[in-house]
């Protein structure tokens, strides 16, 4: 049998908490995970290693953004498998980021596991230009938007010609005038429900 680890932040709440959750993972067998419950994201990595140097074969990762982030960040290349449990507030990271505006798909040809990241730059800056790029990317053609530059890759290395302000794990970040982005291809497994059909 797969061993099992969760870790929870304490302070979220999603479903019927975390008691409903032992009680779910008591019915698929499992009852005695390696538990750990914090109160605050920044102690989430440290479980997360723990867990993976214990031989946890899934993690369930029960937070927000910030807290899922922290963990694969902790399991990355160790072939502990993350389960999210999205509990957090905004829950970007589980949402598809490739959607926009209530399922316009920004990126239709991006995929989770080709390794590779869509980058997409909109230089739209007035009420005529803004529809006619939404447009696009409505019918699932950002390319083909005068105001739209779609690539892809492994790394991108971002220069802006003043300092702009940006988000990660759903948090704002001090403003900057470079960004850096390396995929790390295969370094996490991330375990999904199946498709419905």
């Amino acid at each position: 049998m797969a061993t099992v680890a969760v870790v929870a932040h304490s302070r979220k709440s999603l479903g019927g908490g975390l008691p409903e959750l032992r009680r779910i993972l008591a019915r698929q067998g499992v009852t005695d995970p390696l538990w750990y419950e914090v109160k605050k994201s920044r102690r989430a990595p440290r479980c997360a290693r723990r867990a993976a140097a214990k031989g946890a074969d899934v993690m369930f990762v029960w937070g927000g953004d910030g807290t899922v982030q922290r963990c694969i960040d902790a399991v990355t290349d160790t072939g502990t498998a993350v389960a999210i449990l999205p509990a957090g507030t905004a829950n970007l990271l589980t949402a598809n980021v490739g959607k926009i505006l209530g399922g316009v798909e920004a990126f239709p040809q991006a995929r989770p596991d080709d390794g590779r990241l869509e980058l997409g730059v909109v230089r739209a800056r007035n009420p005529v230009q803004w529809p006619r790029t939404f447009g696009r990317l409505a019918l699932g053609h950002p390319e083909r938007s005068p105001f739209v530059e779609v690539t892809q890759g492994r790394k991108f290395k971002i220069r802006f010609d003043q300092k702009v302000r940006f988000e990660l794990d759903g948090g704002a970040r001090p403003a900057s005038r470079n960004l850096r982005i390396k995929v790390h291809p295969s370094s996490v497994t991330v375990c999904v429900p199946p498709t419905s059909r």
